[in-house]
């Protein structure tokens, strides 16, 4: 049974909505798994230029008081999960991460 013509335009506005927010999940996504952001050192993230965490000896854990969230090349987590990203290797870490490029971050004000 076809939708009656009063009901078309309303079936289109929520069609556009939910295709709206697909694409907005979709944009938001890109960035987090790979696309550019820029770090608390102001590096911007790079996708052509990551390497695997293995390649710079990453670790979830800190290393004598270095943790990945006070690194220049750390960027905050941007979507609520805890975990933020790094303009040097691919995926996800974790702010109390560290890897052997470990740069402290410090701000104007120090």
């Amino acid at each position: 049974m076809a939708a009656s013509p009063a009901r078309r335009p309303l079936r289109a506005r929520r069609l556009a909505a939910v295709c709206l927010c697909v694409a907005l999940v979709a944009v938001v996504g890109i960035g987090l798994a790979g696309g550019t952001a820029t770090a608390q050192g102001g590096q911007q993230r790079n996708p052509d230029n990551l390497v695997a965490p293995s390649a710079l000896a990453y670790q979830e854990e800190p290393k004598d008081g270095q943790q990945c969230s006070g690194c220049q090349f750390y960027i905050p987590d941007q979507n609520g999960d805890g975990m933020g990203a790094c303009t040097l290797i691919t995926g996800t870490v974790d702010p109390q991460g560290w890897c052997n490029s470990y740069s402290p971050y410090e701000t104007a004000s120090q």
